[in-house]
């Protein structure tokens, strides 16, 4: 069962920098287009905020496993 999680834990941060990868190629591409080829697509807008969106849930999960996500002790200091 520990092989599994920790193939499931690579391959959730795999496919996070795969989807941030594709998000920036995916812009780049845009920007290509439009200033050198002066021909706008339609998609490249919507699938970066697709590839954003899941690269953010991914990381999500990383960092609740790790136990990395910010937060606010005051609270916890004070009482």
């Amino acid at each position: 069962m520990k092989h599994f999680f920790s193939f499931l834990d690579s391959l959730t941060e795999n496919l996070g920098i795969a989807f941030l990868g594709a998000m920036t190629a995916i812009i780049l591409l845009q920007v290509f287009f439009r200033y050198c080829l002066n021909h706008s697509l339609a998609w490249p807008e919507e699938a970066a905020r697709y590839c954003f969106l899941w690269a953010t849930y991914l990381g999500i999960s990383i960092a609740m496993k790790n136990d990395s996500h910010l937060k606010i002790d005051l609270l916890e200091l004070y009482l």
